[in-house]
């Protein structure tokens, strides 16, 4: 009965986190909304959580306008945010437990060997090295740095975990967060919680523990984590390029694990989410899942509920059947809890490297280069007889990485999207100006949030 209980959720109806008086998040009052107080995000930067000025700015959200790009913000996360509400700049975010992602970044030792030197100064020294690293390659969040505990010596991403002791991996794993957070590097901490076995840890795996090995064994590096690590945020406090400083804890993001504690996966339990992270430990930042292609709209609409603010996923999935958002956006119990989403969000990418350099007050937006909009958009011919350029057009269309010209009904597609491979052989091709590509490619570069636009051609 548990089990099935777990496997379903509906917001009207349901007793403990739906729209029903008595609910832990039930509200029947509509969060104020559409006020003119001339706050952007950057005019938060370097305040508390509770702050007033956080309500001033949320209280401006004009959900009839910005309520699509709050549910692409929160449900649309993948490798970072790229929806711009209330001056929030789009974040990049990259994955490498042992070093970043990124060209030319360095690869640090697996988590056991840097456990085994038992040496929080160098693991310090390991975040700030990450975190540099990070602001050369244009990065402002990492999906690291992972906590989880050696439960066996065979679980798959040992090596992404410091050792089978809660107080030795928090206190390491600390310090590495404290270093990467003075340089503005957000840490997606990880995988909250007991997620220590890889097999078949994202389709239902039901972990089991008493309370108290919860608390004294698997928890306790995390509670370190969120804890004890602190980062100096340096900023510009005013119009006259005045500098101030504020010491804030480090750890403002976490990742859920996929797994269940016991029947309910973490990323949709209220108890550990609402009740441990946020209210025992007082965590003030913001909460993501892991990567998923989860396709059910209920786990939107209960993970809203329960405490976790965003989904790692892409859009394109829509296209596969994927449910994207919750099925209640409109209520007033989940306009408070996005606007709560918001908030966890907002404060975190405030006091990161995404802020750099912007004073109180500084807009960010994202719009057409001049090259985009002097009428015509040049268009590049393909030869059907080009196999790899036609697979190419067969798969990014699957994956809706294309457009279909209004004018012509020729296929388009952002030229970011071809193989590396192909592009010697199509960028030697002939261009042509194509008046129907336009409106589509300005469409398209909206969406992708890029500073250059170029739209391709395929004949078919």
């Amino acid at each position: 009965e548990a089990i099935k209980y777990a496997q379903g959720f509906d917001p009207a109806t349901d007793s403990a986190l739906g729209n029903v008086a008595g609910s832990s998040v039930y509200t029947e009052k509509m969060p104020d909304s559409g006020q003119d107080n001339g706050l952007t995000v950057s005019s938060l930067r370097g305040k508390d959580y509770y702050d007033i000025d956080y309500t001033y700015l949320l209280n401006q959200i004009n959900w009839d306008n910005e309520l699509d790009s709050i549910k692409k913000l929160l449900y649309t996360a993948s490798s970072g945010m790229s929806e711009s509400i209330l001056g929030l700049p789009a974040i990049k975010c990259t994955d490498g437990d042992t070093g970043l992602k990124v060209n030319g970044a360095c690869s640090w030792s697996s988590k056991p060997v840097l456990a085994a030197t038992w040496n929080t100064e160098l693991m310090y020294e390991v975040g700030a090295a990450v975190g540099q690293e990070a602001l050369l390659g244009g990065m402002h969040g990492w999906y690291a740095c992972a906590t989880n505990i050696h439960r066996s010596p065979f679980a798959g991403r040992n090596f992404e975990y410091f050792s089978e002791d809660g107080l030795l991996s928090g206190m390491m794993n600390a310090y590495v967060v404290e270093g990467a957070g003075n340089n503005g590097l957000m840490c997606h901490v990880k995988h909250f919680a007991l997620n220590d076995q890889e097999t078949n840890r994202s389709v239902g795996l039901n972990t089991w523990a008493t309370e108290q090995a919860m608390r004294e064994i698997y928890f306790k590096s995390f509670e370190i984590s969120i804890k004890r690590p602190m980062m100096n945020v340096k900023y510009t406090a005013d119009t006259e390029g005045n500098i101030a400083y504020r010491t804030m804890r480090a750890a403002n993001s976490v990742m859920c694990g996929q797994n269940n504690i016991g029947t309910t996966y973490c990323y949709l339990n209220e108890d550990l989410l609402r009740g441990v992270l946020r209210g025992e430990w007082g965590y003030t930042g913001f909460t993501i899942t892991d990567l998923t292609f989860e396709k059910s709209a209920w786990k939107r609409d209960k993970a809203l509920r329960a405490g976790n603010d965003a989904f790692m996923t892409m859009e394109f999935l829509a296209n596969m059947g994927v449910q994207l958002y919750p099925t209640d956006t409109s209520s007033a119990t989940a306009r408070t809890l996005l606007r709560e989403n918001v908030h966890h969000v907002m404060y975190a990418v405030a006091n990161s490297s995404a802020m750099q350099g912007m004073a109180p007050g500084a807009i960010v937006y994202y719009d057409m280069s001049p090259q985009a909009t002097d009428g015509i958009i040049f268009c590049r011919h393909f030869d059907r007889s080009v196999s790899e350029t036609e697979k190419s057009y067969r798969f990014l269309g699957k994956l809706g990485m294309a457009r279909r010209c209004s004018e012509c009904h020729i296929i388009l597609f952002h030229r970011c999207y071809f193989p590396r491979t192909l592009l010697p052989a199509i960028f030697s091709l002939p261009t042509v100006p194509c008046k129907g590509t336009e409106r589509i490619s300005r469409r398209l570069a909206s969406r992708l949030k890029t500073s250059r636009v170029y739209t391709e051609r395929l004949l078919l």
